[in-house]
């Protein structure tokens, strides 16, 4: 009976505490480690953290570098939680009622926070590209909100923001150095089947300031061949640092206008822009 007692009574306590468990409103990653403005709670080990988190802090560099973005103090803590398990992520997911099929990760402006589940493999970790596309969601989210990190704020154009970060994906690490610009080949593949001429191009959802009607695959792929055309060539990447700095306080909320102002100029140029850029896709498609 005693032990039929003892078993009772700690069949009870484990049942407590799965309930105190299970009610956490964000389950935590158990490893917490900072690096200047990026906090990582991480369920990978110490030493895979800390090396993930030297990319992260690489990355952000490279793209204040590429963007003329100059840090300012104090800067906005960018939050990044890594989890392993699925179950858990799920919890996260439901509690931010993340829209659509369930993803990789996703992006909270509102907080600068991002959550990501890592999937491995026999290779390492299969979905880090996620984690680097929503990673450069915090950092473009970051330069909008200078130097009032609580002021609100309308977020960079869809074709921008998501452009960016599909860009900043593909990225590599050499020498310890940051090599941006390598072909997206996923994004180049859906690319192909999304542009039929010029006109499709000034009339895809891409350019739309209407956040709420969801956009396709189709959608990423050319925001990110717009941005990787643009990063190329050295006469369009300084409009785009131009751009970061400007548009916080540029009024209008056509987005094909402002697209068309920075980078491609008046009507009389346009024709000659859309030759280049499907001269650059055409040598961009070649193996």
């Amino acid at each position: 009976m005693k032990a039929l007692s003892k078993i009772a009574k700690w069949a009870f306590v484990l049942m407590v505490c799965a309930q105190v468990y299970s009610c956490r409103s964000i389950p935590a990653p158990s490893l917490v480690i900072r690096h200047g403005p990026i906090e990582c709670r991480s369920d990978l080990s110490f030493n895979e953290t800390v090396c993930l988190l030297n990319k992260l802090t690489m990355i952000q560099s490279s793209l204040y570098a590429m963007l003329d973005i100059t840090p300012v103090q104090p800067s906005p803590l960018l939050k990044v939680n890594i989890l392993l398990d699925r179950k858990e992520y799920i919890k996260i997911v439901q509690r931010f009622g993340v829209p659509g099929k369930l993803v990789d990760g996703f992006c909270d402006t509102n907080t600068l926070e991002m959550f990501i589940l890592l999937k491995p493999t026999w290779l390492g970790y299969g979905n880090m590209t996620t984690l680097f596309h929503e990673f450069t969601h915090l950092v473009l989210t970051a330069r909008l909100i200078y130097p009032d990190i609580h002021r609100a704020v309308r977020p960079f154009p869809f074709w921008f923001a998501e452009g960016m970060a599909c860009y900043a994906e593909a990225v590599s690490f050499v020498d310890g150095k940051v090599i941006f610009g390598q072909k997206n080949e996923p994004r180049l593949k859906l690319l192909k089947s999304c542009i039929e001429g010029p006109q499709r191009i000034w009339s895809s959802p891409v350019f739309s300031s209407d956040y709420t009607k969801g956009f396709a695959l189709n959608d990423y792929a050319l925001a990110w061949g717009l941005v990787a055309y643009i990063m190329s060539s050295a006469d369009l990447r300084p409009q785009a640092a131009l751009f970061v700095k400007l548009y916080p306080d540029d009024l209008s909320n056509d987005h094909c206008e402002l697209f068309r102002r920075y980078f491609v100029g008046n009507d009389n140029t346009r024709g000659e822009w859309e030759k280049i850029f499907f001269a650059w896709l055409t040598l961009a498609k070649k193996p």
